[in-house]
């Protein structure tokens, strides 16, 4: 006899769970060759869903980059042609330090092109994905891409970038692509596509966008809604006046009492947006409160680990550049056991390792430290290329380097150096292909050459450890030739030749070192009357390297009393403005030889030949004219006016410093005297880098009128 029981919980959820797995292998069949149209505003629904998958993989700082892409690549695998995906993809390669990495891409969208070259999504992708290296063409398939097919909105969002940041830029086509697309895609949340509104948006847009930001986001949960929260704050404090920016906060304020309690599609996104709202408001509670739920919600991700680095941070500033070199090593020690436990948490994150790679390079770390912190640095860049630890290239040759001074790990040192040489060669190959670059074709030359000297110097002190001290001679012998004697390059010479005299120290080379500085000493011409105050600097360190080297070169040959001389004459050469750091370290050199030859701290402290330096050049230009009088707030809502403080330099120091900072970048430019728009445009860069932009942000946003008005005034100062 049959009897029909009832089915158990544990039976129901199991047929429910079968159920769901059924409609989406069903779902995924439909949807296969599913693309989402040239002509939309936003992705397929079954696109857009895989997208946030992708979007959410590659910010997890557990895995390298071939892992953090493979959603991407998943998804370009079932969707060849598809802008969304693609435009996503193209953007994470999208900085000059990755644009070898991005050109890696390039084959693959002359190959869809190729293809179909009638098809406007593939036209698309191809004039994207070389506007780099051809604006003017890429313009003019994207041009005709807005007449033959419409509409076509992302052809225009790219336009505008084209012609808006790529020179020769034409400022009117530009705003007038980025408000057709406006009108094209009035309610998306396109993170591009917000972001070039706020950073090139003319007023009435900017409002526009605003405006209905103001009614989507609320009833949104999903992933770009949660992106566009920071950025319609920012667009608010944009075009908000000063004086109601009580108000704009009391409104972020109540924006994010509601997120806090939201649930999101993209948990991640939603508490880095409300982190972001704190900072904004110096909120510390706040910002702890929100680092503490991205711990725990999120602990793998990028926003997670750019949180608690930012926090911590923030309770333990960075010393002056100015401050005793003594002070700035304790610091990068201090800092290095701050990041050890942040390097294990997100072993493929390139912040959480900053602290590893700076101590890498710190004075008086053991060799028994030296050798797994350098190959464990090695091993990450090989993992995560795309992370430079703010430097424009993988720093992979320095890493070899510092490795093989040391003396350790120098079986590893052979492939390292190989890896760095095959990167300079990929960064040459793309700096000379693209149109946007920073440098001329005669800098880009000039940067390879010189790195290839560094190379050649490294392997020459690789010889020596690995006892073929003949090779070495000769290997020096040839960098010797090529460095010269007639300075025609002074950056490359100077650059090289000051290299090549540490190789020759470190290699007991002596004669060959002697050889360099005398080479220094020759092209060290006599200052002029009517140098400015570049040439000076300039000159100024050449002055340092070369005592520094004689220094070197003295120590090596026992001669101790020499070597401390020779460090006083490099510390007193320093600009004292223009490289504090430089000068501590070079008199915290000269007084170790100093007690090194019996000397002692009081001794030291009684001579103390800092203090006989020369005057501090000028590092800062005056526009000889006051600004008139004006009334604002800071950040933290403390009011600032023209005769509140008087003359202060905008300070460039990074790291986030909370209201303090804030209160200091207010007074930044009241007074006489202006400093140069270089220092002021620090303030309010979007280039900050990853760890300090919601402080960065947080400044900018309420002292954008005083800094505006501090670069108009400034237009004599070179740009």
């Amino acid at each position: 006899m049959l009897v029909h029981s009832k089915p158990s919980q544990c039976d129901r959820r199991l047929n429910i769970d079968m159920a769901r797995l059924l409609s989406l292998v069903l779902f995924a069949g439909c949807t296969a060759l599913a693309q989402s149209s040239f002509t939309a505003c936003e992705a397929d629904p079954a696109t857009a869903a895989a997208l946030d998958q992708a979007v959410a993989t590659a910010s997890d700082a557990t895995l390298g980059l071939d892992a953090r892409m493979a959603g991407f690549r998943a998804l370009l695998g079932r969707f060849p042609a598809d802008p969304f995906v693609n435009r996503l993809y193209l953007a994470r390669f999208s900085g000059y330090n990755t644009l070898p990495l991005y050109d890696r891409l390039l084959p693959r969208y002359a190959s869809l092109y190729r293809e179909e070259p009638k098809d406007p999504s593939r036209r698309y992708l191809y004039a994207l994905s070389r506007a780099k290296r051809d604006p003017q063409g890429s313009a003019a398939m994207l041009e005709a891409l807005t007449t033959e097919t419409s509409p076509a909105p992302w052809a225009h969002l790219t336009l505008a970038y084209i012609y808006g940041h790529i020179k020769p830029v034409d400022e009117a086509k530009a705003g007038s692509h980025l408000n057709r697309f406006g009108e094209l895609c009035p309610q998306t949340l396109d993170a591009e596509a917000l972001g070039r509104i706020a950073s090139d948006g003319g007023e009435a847009l900017k409002r526009q966008t605003i405006e209905r930001l103001r009614r989507q986001l609320p009833r949104s949960a999903e992933r770009l809604a949660m992106e566009a929260w920071p950025v319609l704050w920012q667009l608010e404090f944009q075009v908000t006046p000063a004086s109601l920016h009580g108000e704009l906060r009391n409104r972020i304020a109540e924006d994010l009492r509601k997120l806090r309690v939201l649930k999101s599609a993209a948990e991640y996104r939603r508490l880095d947006a409300v982190f972001q709202g704190y900072t904004l408001l110096n909120d510390p509670e706040g910002r702890r409160w929100a680092q503490a739920e991205l711990i725990r919600v999120a602990p793998h991700t990028a926003a997670a680990a750019d949180a608690t680095i930012a926090l911590w941070e923030e309770q333990n500033l960075r010393p002056d550049r100015s401050a005793p070199f003594a002070e700035q090593v304790a610091f990068r020690y201090k800092y290095w056991e701050a990041g050890k436990p942040w390097a294990q948490r997100w072993p493929d994150y390139g912040p959480a390792w900053l602290p590893l790679y700076s101590a890498f390079f710190t004075e008086g770390l053991a060799p028994e430290q030296a050798g797994p912190l350098g190959r464990q640095l090695a091993q990450f860049l090989a993992r995560n290329p795309d992370y430079t630890f703010g430097f424009t290239d993988l720093p992979t040759l320095e890493i070899a380097e510092r490795m093989t001074v040391m003396g350790v790990d120098l079986d590893a040192v052979p492939a390292v150096l190989d890896n760095a040489l095959a990167y300079a060669r990929e960064r040459q190959q793309s700096d000379l292909a693209s149109t946007v670059r920073p440098f001329g074709e005669a800098e880009i030359a000039r940067q390879f050459q010189i790195r290839s000297f560094l190379a050649g110097r490294t392997h020459a002190i690789l010889m020596v450890r690995t006892g073929k001290p003949e090779s070495a001679r000769a290997e020096l012998g040839k960098l010797l030739r090529e460095a010269g004697t007639a300075p025609a390059d002074p950056i490359q010479f100077w650059r090289c030749i000051v290299a090549l005299s540490d190789a020759a120290v470190l290699a007991g080379q002596n004669r060959v070192a002697r050889d360099a500085i005398a080479r220094m000493g020759s092209a060290l011409v006599p200052e002029s009357a009517t140098a400015t105050p570049a040439q000076k600097r300039e000159r100024a360190m050449h002055e340092a390297d070369y005592w520094e080297s004689r220094a070197k070169l003295a120590r090596a040959e026992g001669r101790g009393l020499d070597a401390m001389a020779y460090y006083v004459r490099a510390t007193n050469a320093t600009p004292r403005d223009f490289n504090p750091y430089g000068r501590s370290r070079l008199s915290a050199l000269a007084q170790g030889a100093w007690i090194a030859q019996g000397g002692t701290e009081d001794g030291w402290q009684a001579y103390n030949p800092d203090v006989t330096g020369a005057a501090p050049l000028p590092q800062w230009q005056s526009v000889d004219r006051k600004m008139p009088a004006f009334a604002l707030e800071d950040a933290a809502a403390i009011p600032c006016a023209s005769r509140s403080s008087p003359a202060r330099r905008c300070s460039s120091t990074s790291g986030p410093r909370g209201a303090a900072l804030a209160r200091e970048s207010c007074r930044g430019c009241s007074g006489s005297t202006i400093p140069s728009r270089t220092a002021a445009t620090w303030w309010c860069s979007p280039s900050t880098s990853m760890k300090t932009r919601a402080s960065s942000r947080n400044i900018c946003a309420s002292t954008a009128s005083a800094f505006r008005w501090c670069w108009r005034t400034t237009t004599s100062i070179p740009r």
